[in-house]
Order: C-alpha cells, then sequence, then structure tokens
C-alpha cells in the first residue's frame, strides 16, 4: 500500500512578492487556506521550509494548526524534500507550493489513483499540466535517491526539486480529459507571484463565500474577473 503524503514548499523570502504566505485573503491567509483544504483529504500534511529565521513565523502558524513541519536549507530545496520522505517513509510525494491557494484536491485525489511506487513522476504543472495555480506534481521517493548524485551536481536542480526529473525522466502528464488545464485555458493563472495575482485570488476568494470550491468554480469565477477588470 502506498504512504502518500503532502507536501507544502513554502518560504518568507519570496523575491517577487516576500511573505506573501501569509497575506490576507478574506479572514484567512494564503498558506492557513491551502493547509485547510489539504487536511480535508485525511491524508498526512507536511509544510516543507527553511531553517532561516524569516521561516519561524511559518512554523508557529503550522503548530497552532496541528500541521507538521520540516525545516531544512534554504537554497537546496531537494534535501529538504529527500529527509522528508526519510522521516515520513514515503514512498509517494505529492508536491505542492504555498503560491496556489486553490489547488484542486479532487485532482490530487484522482491522479494518485493512478501513482506508482517506482519511477513514477506525474507533471501536473509543465506545458501538458493544468492552469497556474491549479496544478501539483506526484512522483514516486525513490527517483530522490536514484538520481541524488546528478541532481546536486546543480545549483538549479537543487533549488527546484523536480526539474531534473521533467528534463530528463519520462514524466506522465495531465491526461487530455481532464478540463482545467493550461490546453484548454491557455490565458489562465490563479497562482500568486504578484500584488496583481493577489488581487484576483481576493476577488476568488469572496467569491467562494457562496460556493464550493473546485476547480470549475475556479475557472468560472476567474473568466468572469478578467471580463470586469477588462470593461
Amino acid at each position: 500500500m502506498n504512504n502518500e503524503i503532502l507536501v507544502v514548499q513554502v518560504r518568507m523570502s519570496s523575491s517577487r512578492l516576500p511573505g506573501k504566505a501569509l497575506l490576507k485573503l478574506d479572514d484567512t491567509t494564503i498558506l492557513e487556506h491551502l493547509l485547510k483544504k489539504l487536511k480535508s483529504t485525511q491524508r498526512q500534511v507536511i509544510v516543507a521550509t527553511s531553517t532561516h529565521t524569516s521561516d519561524d513565523i511559518l512554523e508557529a502558524l503550522c503548530l497552532d494548526m496541528g500541521v507538521d513541519c520540516y525545516r531544512g536549507s534554504l537554497e537546496n530545496v531537494f534535501s529538504r524534500f529527500l529527509r522528508i520522505s526519510e522521516k515520513y517513509n514515503a514512498n509517494i510525494m505529492v508536491r505542492i507550493t504555498a503560491d496556489n491557494p486553490f489547488i484542486d484536491v479532487d485532482e490530487i485525489n484522482y491522479q494518485l489513483l493512478f501513482s506508482q511506487q517506482e519511477s513514477f513522476y506525474f507533471d501536473g504543472i509543465g506545458e501538458r499540466g493544468y492552469i497556474p495555480g491549479l496544478g501539483f506534481e506526484i512522483f514516486s521517493t525513490d527517483l530522490l535517491k536514484k538520481y541524488k548524485d546528478k541532481i546536486i551536481e546543480s545549483k538549479d536542480y537543487m533549488e527546484h526539486v523536480t526539474l531534473f526529473f521533467r528534463e530528463n525522466f519520462q514524466s506522465i502528464t495531465t491526461p487530455e480529459e481532464r478540463k482545467n488545464t493550461k490546453a484548454n485555458y491557455p490565458k489562465l493563472s490563479v497562482t500568486i507571484d504578484t500584488l496583481e495575482d493577489f488581487q484576483l485570488a481576493k476577488y476568488i476568494m469572496n467569491k467562494l463565500k457562496y460556493l464550493k470550491e473546485d476547480g470549475d468554480q475556479i475557472v468560472n469565477i476567474t473568466e468572469q474577473y478578467l471580463k470586469e477588470v477588462r470593461r
């Protein structure tokens, strides 16, 4: 049986929008909203952050929410994921970034049905993946060990955990029948990198007060927002 864990990669020292994980969408922060959704899957959720003092506040938030927090190297993100896989004896990891509070947990559940214990990489964020902000990656943790020596040779590979897999490994991509993909909505994005993105996220959050949150709703609300701001 697979031991599946959901790992949220986050740090406060984002270059484009510092501290964005704790910006308030409504009555909750970006990170809190994401963690509450992930906990609803009944799977183990781990926040992967750094030992830098700026991330102390993230560890405190995790403690308040009852979410495990692992702290490791700020630059070598790969080492965080490797240590987490060992600590939790996981064979399947879902990699999620904290700038995607509207990630589609229904799609995570769906794609995990097809995950494999060995040499498996699902690329849900590449060009054949989901709309930015709804996507995630899944991989079997044996890949972390199998390609460790090659990954640690490159600063880019260590910082961008799955980049080596995308460039050098036969990945599984999002099936064409899944609706909310880049191919179907090439101009949409709900990831939060800038203040403009944050304004969209607040708009979405306000609309979600009256709706069930899922990928379809996020797409509909985003299209509505774009029509309004382009008037």
